[in-house]
C-alpha cells in the first residue's frame, strides 16, 4: 500500500546508470543530473561511472535528462501520480507509480563497446523513466481537488483506493505494463447497465420489473410495441413519470414508442406502461450509466414498413462513446417471427397471441459509431413493423479536472 500523492515537475532533471553484477543480474542506480553531465557529457563516458552498486559491477549504460518530480530525490515512489497533456493523443494522460523499480527506454543512443573498457560510452540519449506504471487516458480517471478517482476499467484490473490509500493486486503489479493503448469502457463512454422485458396478451397496462445499479450519470429508456392506433397514456418507473421521445405507427397493425428518464432511482422497481385502451403489447427497458444528464440523447429516430417483403431496417446517427438502443415492433397473422440483427446485442425478442393478430417486439443495443444500422428479418406471413432508435450521449467531461502540466512520458515494459 502507498499513500497517494499528486506530483508536479520541479523543472529539474535526474539520471540513472545501469550495471551488470557478477552473478549476471542487472541493477539500475539513481544518480543526479550533475553526475551524469560530468561523466556522460563532459567526459564522453570515459572513466568511472557514478552509481556503482557493487565493487565488481560492470557499467553498461547511463541515462540523463529525466524530468524530476517534486519529491526529495526527484523520483516517484509507489502511490505518486501525475498527469500530462499528450499532443499525439490530444488528451490528458495519467501515470501512476506502482512500484520502486526503474523502467526506462531511450532514443538516438550510441553505445560503443558497452561495459568492456575505457572506450565504453553512451551519448545522445532521450530518456523516459518512472517506475512500475499503470497508465490511463482521460475519462478513465479524474483528479479533483488533488484526489484521484479511477474508472471501473482500472478497478477491474486490481487497483483500489480507500481513504487515499492505494492497493495494487499482485497480478497487476507483476504485469509491469503500460495500459495506455488499451480501450476500456470509461466515463466518457456510455456503459450498458441492465435490461428487462415482458408481454401482455391483453389489458390496459404492462408491468416489467427492472433493476438499476448504483452508478453515476444513470439513464433509463423504456420501449413498447403494441397494436396500431393504440397509444401509451403514461410510463413510470418506481412511480416517477418518463417522457415520450418517439412514436412510429404504420396505421395498419404495428406501433412502437420509446420513453426515457434521467437519473432513475437505484434499486429494483417496476416500469409500468399504461395504454389508452385494451391492447396486446411487448416492451421492456434498458438502463445505462456514464450518460450526459443534461442532453442524454443525440439522435431519436424511427422507421416503418407494411410487409415482410421490406425487412425492418433503421439507421441511427451517433458517435464513438455513445450507446445506441433500438426496438422493432411487428404484427403477423399466424406464425411470423422476428430475428434480430446478429451484429447487435439482443435484449429481448418476444411474441404474444391475442384474439386477433400476434404482436411482437425485439430490443437490442450496439456501441455508437458515426452511424449504425440494424437490419432484422421477419418471416412470413408477417405484417407491418415499426422501429424506434435512440443514440445515448456520453457524460460531458467538463466536470473532471485534468491538470495540464508536462510530466515524464509513459514507458511500459
Amino acid at each position: 500500500m502507498a499513500t497517494l500523492a499528486l506530483r508536479t515537475l520541479t523543472g529539474g532533471s535526474v539520471a540513472c546508470s545501469m550495471w551488470q553484477l557478477a552473478d549476471g543480474m542487472l541493477r539500475t542506480s539513481r544518480i543526479t543530473q550533475a553526475e551524469y553531465d560530468t561523466f556522460a557529457v563532459a567526459k564522453g563516458g570515459v572513466g568511472d561511472a557514478p552509481g556503482r552498486p557493487a565493487p565488481d559491477a560492470t557499467f553498461l549504460m547511463a541515462v540523463g535528462g529525466i524530468p524530476a518530480l517534486n519529491t526529495a530525490d526527484g523520483w516517484p515512489v509507489p502511490g505518486d501520480f501525475w498527469t500530462r497533456f499528450d499532443p499525439e493523443l490530444n488528451e490528458t494522460v495519467l501515470t501512476l507509480c506502482t512500484g520502486p523499480d526503474i523502467n526506462w527506454t531511450y532514443r538516438g543512443a550510441v553505445a560503443v563497446d558497452p561495459g568492456k573498457g575505457a572506450s565504453s560510452r553512451v551519448t545522445g540519449l532521450l530518456a523516459r523513466v518512472s517506475g512500475h506504471r499503470v497508465a490511463a487516458r482521460a475519462g478513465q480517471f479524474a483528479v479533483v481537488g488533488g484526489r484521484l478517482a479511477l474508472a471501473q476499467a482500472l478497478l477491474d484490473r486490481g487497483l483500489t483506493i480507500s481513504d487515499r490509500v492505494l492497493t495494487i493486486a499482485p497480478a497487476l503489479r507483476d504485469e509491469r505494463v503500460t495500459l495506455l493503448d488499451e480501450l476500456w469502457p470509461n466515463h466518457r463512454s456510455v456503459t450498458f447497465d441492465a435490461s428487462s422485458s415482458g408481454q401482455a396478451d391483453t389489458g390496459t397496462s404492462l408491468t416489467v420489473s427492472h433493476t438499476i445499479a448504483s452508478q453515476s450519470n444513470r439513464y433509463l429508456l423504456a420501449s413498447v410495441a403494441m397494436r396500431s392506433g393504440q397509444t401509451v397514456s403514461s410510463v413510470a418507473y418506481n412511480s416517477v413519470a418518463l417522457t415520450q421521445r418517439r412514436r412510429e405507427d404504420t396505421g395498419v397493425g404495428a406501433a412502437t414508442e420509446v420513453w426515457d428518464l434521467v437519473a432513475p432511482s437505484v434499486g429494483t422497481a417496476n416500469i409500468v406502461f399504461t395504454f389508452s385502451a385494451d391492447t396486446s403489447a411487448v416492451g421492456g427497458g434498458l438502463s445505462a450509466y456514464g450518460v450526459d444528464q443534461t442532453t442524454p440523447r443525440t439522435t431519436t429516430t424511427g422507421s416503418q414498413g407494411n410487409s415482410a417483403s421490406t425487412e425492418p431496417v433503421l439507421t441511427v446517427a451517433s458517435a464513438v462513446g455513445e450507446l445506441v438502443f433500438t426496438h422493432t415492433g411487428f404484427t403477423d397473422t399466424a406464425t411470423g417471427a422476428l430475428t434480430i440483427d446478429a451484429t447487435w446485442t439482443s435484449l429481448w425478442s418476444l411474441e404474444n397471441s391475442s384474439s386477433g393478430n400476434d404482436r411482437g417486439g425485439g430490443g437490442a443495443y450496439i456501441a455508437g459509431a458515426t452511424s449504425v444500422t440494424r437490419t432484422d428479418n421477419l418471416t412470413t406471413p408477417a405484417g407491418s413493423w415499426a422501429m424506434v432508435g435512440v443514440a445515448i450521449k456520453a457524460a460531458a467531461t467538463s466536470s473532471l479536472v485534468f491538470p495540464n502540466y508536462p510530466i515524464p512520458h509513459l514507458i511500459g515494459r
